[in-house]
């Protein structure tokens, strides 16, 4: 019988010593409600999953609540690295400030990462072996038909995500027909 025991209570007491741990370290932080505050964030990522067109109660969507939370851990994580006291009658000038300087260095992460998953690709052949691996953004150039792009999106699942005004010109032959074209399109695949 006691055989049956111990397991249970070796894991109760496992929870008990991670719960207590982790529980001082919130209250040390001055931070009580930190379990709502990430369960709002998980709750932000699924909506902006579904906003996106990913279904509710798959992988993916628990993907997009498991990211937001683990961004919204980093970033509370990194603003309570300073350990400074400042004065109530300072707090509404030092927010901004803060708030600020995640603001820029979240773009920034997004930025490179945007770069890193962005491909340019010069045929058909190329786009789709990039599309299955690894994937993310490729840049090719589209005569403007929708003809093309129904045909891209119809053999790989991949649509036109952006058309950007600001880049330059840039002559050059369409991805699937070989017509003219003086800009990329930026293509994706939704997953």
């Amino acid at each position: 019988m006691i055989d049956l025991m111990i397991p249970p209570i070796v894991a109760g007491l496992v929870i008990l010593s991670i719960h207590a741990y982790l529980g001082l370290h919130v209250i040390a932080r001055g931070v009580i409600f930190v379990d709502l505050a990430f369960a709002q964030i998980a709750a932000l990522g699924a909506t902006v999953g579904f906003l996106v067109g990913v279904e509710h109660g798959t992988p993916l969507a628990l993907a997009f609540s498991m990211g937001f939370t683990l961004v919204g851990a980093l970033i509370f994580s990194y603003s309570r690295l300073e350990k400074t006291v400042v004065p109530q009658d300072d707090v509404e000038s030092r927010v901004p400030q803060l708030l600020d300087q995640i603001q820029r260095q979240l773009l920034e992460l997004a930025r490179e990462r945007r770069d890193a998953a962005t491909f340019d690709v010069s045929d058909y052949d190329e786009f789709k072996a990039r599309l299955a691996d690894p994937g993310g953004f490729l840049r090719a150039h589209w005569c403007g038909d929708s003809a093309c792009e129904e045909r891209v999106q119809a053999e790989t699942k991949a649509t036109i995500r952006l058309l950007a005004f600001d880049q330059p010109e840039e002559a050059g032959a369409c991805l699937v027909c070989g017509g003219a074209s003086s800009r990329r399109a930026h293509f994706a695949r939704a997953y």
